[in-house]
């Protein structure tokens, strides 16, 4: 039999079957596996990004994190909101909190934000005030003088003058001796009361009393008193020495029961402003409040308004002695700390600034003593 008849042979036993196309179908249900899976994949994606979500709002209990108040002014409502903010970075302005006894509340930046604040220049204040205590001036004389600082009061009897915008080192050796406190604490002859509202006079806790120094004659007067007396003396506002006797003659802008004022009062134009402890706590914003910060309270008398500061964030104890007014609206004070500066806060508003920076400051600190003009 040849290869051809077996080839026909075999076409004529299967002519009447009946062929099925399996091929095709496979293919189908191939390509119809792969729409499946990949469906079931692109579905699977927003499953576990709503299951994070879920996950996440369970982890924090489901509520969104009160805002920071920023900038609001007190009594303004905080705005809500259903996402979680980012950090916010810390601010270089005073930032609106509420309300301290009805008084509206401003809390000024960390010691450490100070550099980052806009200047404000003075034309009777440096930009710059080295405590260095250079070579002395002989037979120092002026009209008036706006600062006197003491640099390392614990045994140096030298002084920095500001006066005209200028600095100088006078020496007071001779005069001035190191005195103590009735407690026997070593103390500085110089306080923040000595130098009189126009500039004129310094006076200096001695052991035996008061010694009076007039900047524009050069000449001394001396006062017996105790020292217990000695160092609560002041000046009045008219230019006379108070011994503690009656009224001092300066406004009290925030007669608050419990706060403790320190430091001198400073007025201007129908506006006054003193530092205190606060006796209570003072809002930090919606919802949260500090005890007892250092506070500045200036303003016309009876509508004071607060800046909070020197909550040991870079600022040392009684931080805040106040220097002056520039103007009727800004009132100047010292942010005391690792880097000391004098600082001018637009009352009422999260206008703050750096006008001095004190430099070379001694380990044992200074002390200072300020006569605005005008004051």
């Amino acid at each position: 039999m040849t290869q051809h008849r077996l080839s026909e042979l075999l076409h004529e036993q299967v002519a009447d079957l009946v062929v099925t196309d399996q091929a095709t179908p496979a293919w189908q249900r191939a390509r119809g596996v792969r729409r499946r899976r990949a469906a079931a994949a692109m579905l699977g994606v927003p499953a576990c990004v709503v299951g994070a979500a879920l996950a996440s709002t369970l982890g924090t209990g489901g509520s969104s994190p009160t805002p920071t108040p920023g900038d609001a002014t007190p009594g303004d409502a905080t705005p809500t909101t259903t996402t979680t903010p980012t950090a916010a970075a810390p601010t270089a302005t005073p930032v609106a909190a509420g309300l301290y006894d009805g008084a509206p509340v401003w809390w000024a930046p960390s010691a450490d934000r100070e550099s980052a604040l806009p200047e404000l220049r003075l034309d009777w204040l440096p930009p710059r005030i080295s405590l260095r205590a250079d070579e002395p001036v002989a037979d120092f004389v002026a009209d008036r003088v706006e600062a006197v600082l003491q640099s390392g009061w614990r045994g140096t009897g030298r002084y920095v003058v500001v006066h005209d915008g200028r600095l100088s080192s006078v020496d007071l050796s001779a005069r001035i001796e190191l005195v103590a406190d009735s407690g026997g604490n070593a103390i500085s002859p110089l306080s923040p009361h000595s130098l009189s509202p126009d500039g004129t006079r310094v006076f200096f806790v001695q052991p035996d009393g008061l010694d009076v120094w007039d900047v524009r004659t050069g000449t001394w007067t001396s006062e017996e008193l105790p020292v217990g007396v000695a160092e609560r003396a002041r000046w009045t506002p008219d230019g006379d020495l108070w011994l503690g006797a009656g009224p001092t003659g300066w406004p009290d802008p925030w007669a608050h029961p419990g706060d403790e004022p320190y430091g001198p009062v400073v007025v201007g134009e129908g506006v006054a402003a003193e530092s205190d402890f606060a006796a209570g706590p003072v809002p930090t914003g919606p919802t949260g409040s500090y005890p007892n910060p250092e506070i500045v309270v200036a303003g016309p008398v009876g509508r004071p308004r607060v800046l909070a500061v020197g909550v040991g964030d870079g600022r040392s104890k009684l931080c805040c002695s106040l220097v002056g007014w520039s103007g009727d609206d800004t009132v100047l004070f010292e942010s005391r700390g690792l880097a000391p500066r004098i600082l001018g806060w637009r009352v009422g508003t999260t206008r703050l600034y750096a006008v001095s920076e004190l430099t070379d400051v001694p380990r044992d600190g200074y002390a200072a003593s300020y006569a605005a003009p005008g004051g």
